[in-house]
């Protein structure tokens, strides 16, 4: 019975945070601010997104494992497919998201900061 109350709560906590974010929270915070501050908000959401969906993940996996009829083969592939996504997601797209945001803050300030030098009889653009 405990168990059973666990992976629910779980489940829905999981699922419900995905809908949650990506049909409400996004949304407003992209309509609401600048795309710039938006993105980094979004940026500081995550890290915290992903940790609640191992948790859950992690206290799914729990309930099957101690629950005495155990989990069905589906329950099982469906658990499986969520935790590989959530995973892949947070710890690999969202790495290497971040890192593609850091070049083009770096490229954005360079393009900022450049400027013409003469050079004979004609400017040259330095970067």
């Amino acid at each position: 019975m405990v168990c059973n109350f666990i992976y629910l709560l779980s489940l829905v906590c999981w699922i419900g945070s995905i809908i949650f974010f990506s049909f409400i929270v996004a949304p407003i915070i992209f309509k609401t601010l600048d795309r710039k501050k938006a993105g980094e908000v979004v940026g500081e959401i995550f890290p915290l997104y992903y940790k609640l969906g191992y948790i859950c993940g992690a206290l799914i996996l729990f309930s099957f494992l101690v629950s005495k009829a155990g989990a069905g083969q589906l329950k099982w592939y469906a658990w499986s497919n969520m935790i590989f996504a959530s995973g892949f997601a947070g710890l690999v797209i969202n790495p290497k998201a971040k890192k593609v945001k850091e070049k083009i803050k770096k490229m954005c300030w360079r393009r900022k900061n450049q400027f013409l030098k003469p050079d004979s009889n004609h400017y040259t653009l330095y970067l």
